[in-house]
């Protein structure tokens, strides 16, 4: 907004804006312009001039001032939809809060119930030697019963007089009353075991019910061991290098298709940043497409040969099913160590590679 000068044009009319008329200058483009050509009043004329020096006071011409309204109508809204990803963010971290204060809720739970059946399974061990006593009680009575039934037999064949009559009544009286009290006990044992096996089976029902559930929330769960992670303070930083890393590994395996809705490092941020990167979990928005990155995940073979850092992926798991596969793969190298060879997990066994198979059967046809 300095004073005009002679060589200036008006970039609105294109005739020179001489010293003696009212011109202004953009602080914007820096262009010149007559006060009238920008329809700038006198009094805002005057005031402009006056103030001339100040830096806090600007003028735009109509050209830039559109142009600027825009920009900070843009930077406003940007403004706005960075607020709104914050409080997404910060929704989301509070719901995986929960999730796994659940999760450790139903982990407790498990527990709490294998307890139970390890305490039920002891004391059923008890029962079980108390009605193996019984049943050993039994045979010891029904063998003194037999040995009174020959005695009576023996002695009472001929009951001449009234005396050996009573005796065999007392002995058949003091038989029935035997047999009664083994029968009645026996039967109290019975509806006992009866009770017991019932909790048990209702108990294992729930674990099962438990376990079904846990399955159904991982089902679009995919799991990701060995990808770098971002040292940056800012977490928004960490997300996005996560994002970028996953996205080139999906078009390395050939999933480019694939939509991924969530990314989430698993675990307590390490302070050390020389340790191993926490694993990711990647969520898909179907089963098909979880299923998809599984099978294509076959094309990250070679990294390490690459001079790479491998990278495993896998299905979400649930703590019984680690456990199960922890057992298996304890198996399989028992087995490696006794010479056995190109054996894998599928389907939780352990077989033989399809390829070996071929070849094993092929050569024994060989030979026959």
């Amino acid at each position: 907004m300095g004073p005009p000068r002679d060589n200036h044009i008006c970039r609105d009319c294109d005739s020179t804006v001489t010293a003696s008329q009212q011109g202004l200058q953009c602080d914007c483009c820096e262009g010149w312009f007559h006060s009238g050509c920008e329809k700038v009043s006198a009094v805002t004329y005057d005031f402009l001039s006056k103030h001339a020096e100040e830096k806090a006071i600007f003028w735009f011409c109509n050209g830039c001032e559109t142009s600027y309204r825009k920009i900070i109508t843009t930077v406003v809204r940007i403004d706005n939809a960075q607020k709104q990803l914050d409080d997404k963010v910060e929704a989301i971290k509070k719901t995986l809060d929960s999730k796994v204060h659940d999760i450790d809720n139903i982990v407790a739970n498990q527990q709490r119930t294998e307890d139970k059946i390890d305490v039920f399974m002891a004391s059923m061990t008890k029962k079980g030697d108390k009605i193996e006593s019984v049943e050993v009680n039994q045979k010891r009575m029904e063998d003194k019963v037999d040995a009174l039934i020959t005695w009576k037999d023996n002695t009472c064949k001929e009951p001449h007089d009234k005396m050996a009559q009573e005796t065999q009544k007392r002995v058949e009286e003091k038989m029935n009353e035997i047999i009664n009290t083994v029968k009645n006990q026996s039967k109290i044992d019975g509806h006992y075991v009866h009770s017991c096996v019932e909790d048990a089976v209702k108990i294992k029902m729930n674990m099962d019910q438990q376990e079904e559930e846990e399955i159904k929330k991982r089902r679009h769960n995919v799991i990701l061991h060995g990808l770098a992670e971002s040292a940056a303070d800012s977490a928004d930083d960490r997300w996005s290098h996560d994002e970028s890393q996953v996205l080139d590994l999906l078009h390395d395996i050939q999933c480019d298709d694939v939509s991924i809705d969530k990314i989430i490092r698993l675990g307590k941020r390490p302070d050390d940043q020389s340790a191993k990167p926490r694993p990711l979990m990647l969520v898909a928005s179907s089963e098909d497409q979880k299923d998809k990155i599984l099978r294509c995940a076959k094309n990250l073979r070679g990294r390490r040969d690459k001079g790479l850092q491998p990278i495993f992926l896998h299905q979400d798991l649930t703590p019984n099913q680690r456990a199960a596969r922890k057992l298996l793969i304890q198996e399989l190298n028992d087995r490696k160590s006794q010479g056995e060879q190109n054996l894998i997990i599928i389907n939780g066994k352990i077989t033989q590679r399809r390829a070996h198979l071929s070849a094993a059967r092929a050569t024994q046809g060989t030979s026959s």
